[in-house]
Order: structure tokens, then sequence, then C-alpha cells
């Protein structure tokens, strides 16, 4: 029978005395506990979450803030973006293609620009409103040049006039024409038979700077002579060469007007006595 722990076999002896204690040494921290083991094989290890982030007292207003920059950066942003794109459609950037060369505009209101207005020259006046302008020329077209030359006579018969002796003196008689009158044996500058205002003034004073310094006189039908049918609408044009006699007067028109065949120096030269009209 094997003997029970702690007994010992009879006629054994007494046990030896047990070992002294060994000394006492301090104790070791217990090892870490291992970490839960995996739910699955292969699969990742399990973390705890973070701690959610403590929020702010002042989170709204900071909030509100942060979108009020961003509004802000939208306005900024678009309204660049409009600028620019309206400088980029601007008239004053846009290619220039050279202008058609074309005669120039009758200063019309479609050619002149606002606000400016048509010189009667063709040119634009750049005047603003309220600056007073000079008044526009008249042009030749509007003065008539038959009334003009029917001015110009009735100038020359008065100062004619001014200094006329009706006594009795054998004078020349080189013209003698009414307005409209046709004479098929004489022409005017342009080779016309008919005699307008211009054409009786222009052969007037031809005959004065010919026969200058010989006193050449214009005067009108009704001025001396008999007054006859008609006479009054004529403009006479005679030499005062101290003619003495008819005969005198004829020879001195042969001699002025030698180029013209008899028939015609009888039509252009013919003695005349300057009396009162009667």
């Amino acid at each position: 029978m094997s003997p029970t722990p702690g007994e010992f076999p009879a006629g054994a002896g007494a046990p030896p005395p047990p070992p002294p204690p060994p000394p006492a040494v301090a104790a070791a921290p217990p090892p870490p506990p291992p970490p839960p083991p995996s739910e699955a094989v292969g699969a990742a290890s399990w973390t705890a979450p973070p701690p959610p982030p403590r929020r702010s007292p002042r989170g709204p207003a900071r909030g509100r803030g942060v979108a009020v920059g961003v509004v802000a950066a939208l306005v900024i942003v678009g309204g660049g973006g409009y600028v620019g794109y309206r400088y980029l459609t601007r008239d004053d950037v846009a290619v220039t293609t050279p202008a058609a060369t074309a005669s120039p505009a009758p200063t019309s209101a479609s050619a002149a620009p606002s606000g400016t207005a048509p010189s009667p020259t063709g040119q634009t006046s750049s005047a603003g409103p309220g600056t007073p302008t000079a008044p526009a020329p008249t042009s030749a077209a509007s003065v008539d040049p038959q009334a003009t030359a029917l001015a110009t006579l009735e100038a020359e018969r008065a100062q004619a006039r001014a200094g006329l002796s009706l006594d009795g003196r054998w004078v020349a008689q080189v013209a003698s024409k009414s307005v409209g009158i046709v004479d098929p044996l004489q022409t005017t500058a342009d080779g016309r038979h008919d005699f307008q205002a211009v054409d009786i003034l222009a052969e007037a004073q031809g005959l004065q700077a010919r026969f200058a310094p010989t006193p050449t006189l214009l005067l009108s039908g009704a001025d001396f002579g008999r007054n006859t049918p008609g006479r009054s609408a004529l403009w006479i044009t005679v030499v005062d060469g101290g003619f003495g006699s008819k005969e005198g007067v004829r020879a001195w028109c042969d001699g002025a007007f030698a180029e013209l065949s008899a028939a015609a120096r009888a039509n252009q030269c013919a003695p005349r006595q300057l009396k009162p009209p009667s």
C-alpha cells in the first residue's frame, strides 16, 4: 500500500527538516491581458472608434460666418466674370476692319454723329448746342444772273444820266437791244442770236472797254429822242466822240467797224442826236 502524501512509511525514520524559505523577491507586475480574440480568422483587428469631437459653444455663429464668406466669394467671382465678359464684348475692342473708300457723304443726318450738324460745305460742324454759327453762304445756284445783270444795267444808266447833255449833239449808237430780242446779224459771246440781260450787259461793257477813253454811255430808249412804242425797253449804248455832223458819225463807224460788211455795219453803228425825250 502506497503511503499517502505527507505520510512516511513506518520505520523510515524522521523526515529531513524543510529547506529554509527563499529570500523575499518583489513581485513582478502581472502581464497585460491578451487582446480579445478576433471574431474570425484573418479578419482585421477591431479598433474602437474615436470619441466624437466636442462642439464649440459658438458653432452656429461660426457656421453662419463661413456661409456668408462663401456667398461673398461667389458674388465676387460672378461679378468679375460679368465684367470680363462685358470687356471682351465691347465694341471698342472688336477687330476693326478697313473702311471701304466711299465718296464723301452729303453730310446727312445718317452720316453725321449725334449732336453734330452738317455745314453748307459738306463738313460736320462740331459746335455744341447754343453756340452761334455763321450764316450759310448763299450758293451760286440761288442767285438769278439775269436779275443781277438788270440791276447792273440800271446802275450804269443812272451814272450816265447824271452827266448827260441833251443839247442835240451827234453821237454814234453802237448797240440797241431789249431783253429777249433776236438779231440775226449779231451773236452773243456764246454764239446765240437771242440776247438776254446778261448778254446786253456784256456787250455794253465790251464796247466801253473797246472805245475808252472816249465817253461811252449806257442809256435807255426813254432817256432821249422820240418816244416810239417799245423804245423805253431798249438798252442803248452811244459813243460821244465830239462829232459835228451825221456824216462825221458815219465816217467814224466805217473806220471803227471796218471788219463788217456794209449791211452789218449799218446794223451795228448809226448816227443819233441827243435831244430831250418827246
